[in-house]
């Protein structure tokens, strides 16, 4: 299974600022699953600062909802590159 990670942020701030919180956001749960016993090479990350929101509203109650990070995963498939050649 490969697990990723997308940072989110709201639309506060420089937008540089907040790519570096999105990316901040990702690398603390990437270490939390990290420690949990999932390898390195199994976790993706993305951070889209303010890129992406789910919520365009300007109330600061409903503008929390943009900080944060999502979590989905993928099954991995068996190569069919390792079928034996003649």
């Amino acid at each position: 299974m490969i697990v990723h990670l997308s940072g989110h942020t709201d639309y506060k701030g420089q937008v540089k600022f907040n790519l570096n919180i999105s990316r901040r956001r990702v690398y603390f749960i990437k270490k939390q699953l990290m420690a949990r016993g999932i390898p390195s090479e199994r976790i993706e990350i993305s951070a889209f600062g303010e890129e992406q929101p789910i919520v365009y509203d300007s109330l600061h109650t409903q503008r929390l909802q943009n900080r944060r990070v999502t979590v989905t995963y993928r099954r991995i498939t068996p190569s069919l590159s390792s079928e034996h050649k003649e």
